[in-house]
């Protein structure tokens, strides 16, 4: 017990007054709800001897898991899935706290990472699937499909939209340009205070585990799937069209081959 305590510490002071603890600042969801309930996970992972990519990997497992329930259908299959991807959610804050922990960070873990994300966003389509297999989509089976799909697209384009404008900065060098959101262009130096409406929208799509848990408990999944919906294929397409007017005159500059 005392050696597990010792490791859950360690994990803290990995994390706390870091970079990482810092940009997360920002993040509701993240500094109250899932980064706490992961230290006691990572400690039990460290002390079992477990890898940051060995987490991810099993990470992935349960994200399949929790879309498979979710498009099963019926009311216990969607209450099934929500969870499981509450667990997703927590651990996939677990390989990384182990990779702080142990120095051992590796870009392949990072690509990883980046490519169960990246899966993460099918969950709308399977959750809009199951709920209208179940027979309870209010919104009715065939729209609410299709939103559920259109979501996934539009969260899918916004995410390769801002990888693809942070590799950008990168290639051409750039110590200050307007970023991913097209707010006030980010020094180098401090850090960075996001518009409110990039909080807001921020922390509406971290919570999207909780939301979908209450909904799949009180079975309102149709009002998830239309509230996510509006974030991601009103507001994110809206956000992402703005932030590419505003880095086009940065970007216009020509590429050497």
């Amino acid at each position: 017990m005392n050696g597990l305590m010792s490791t859950y510490r360690d994990v803290l002071r990995s994390y706390y007054g870091q970079v990482k603890e810092r940009t997360e600042r920002r993040y509701l969801f993240y500094r109250y709800v899932y980064r706490p309930l992961s230290f006691p996970l990572s400690a039990l992972a460290i002390r079992a001897g477990a890898s940051a990519d060995a987490v991810t990997l099993v990470n992935l497992l349960i994200l399949v898991a929790a879309m498979v329930a979710a498009a099963w259908g019926g009311r216990g299959a969607l209450v099934l899935g929500a969870a499981l991807f509450f667990a997703y959610y927590v651990l996939d804050f677990v390989d990384g706290n182990i990779a702080r922990y142990s120095g051992v960070s590796s870009y392949f873990g990072k690509l990883i990472d980046g490519m169960v994300d990246t899966v993460s966003f099918v969950l709308f389509t399977a959750v809009a699937l199951g709920n209208a297999r179940s027979g309870s989509a209010l919104l009715g089976g065939e729209l609410e499909i299709a939103l559920g799909v259109a979501t996934t697209l539009s969260a899918l384009v916004r995410q390769n939209y801002r990888w693809r404008l942070a590799y950008l900065r990168s290639e051409m060098g750039l110590t200050i340009m307007a970023d991913a959101h097209g707010d006030k262009p980010q020094s180098t130096s401090g850090e960075q205070r996001p518009p409110a409406v990039v909080w807001l929208f921020d922390n509406a799509a971290t919570s999207t585990p909780i939301v979908l848990l209450a909904a799949a408990a009180a079975d309102f999944v149709s009002v998830f799937v239309l509230l996510f919906f509006i974030l991601y294929g009103i507001a994110g397409n809206l956000e992402t069209l703005i932030s590419i007017v505003r880095n086009r005159p940065a970007l216009l500059g020509r590429r050497d081959h």
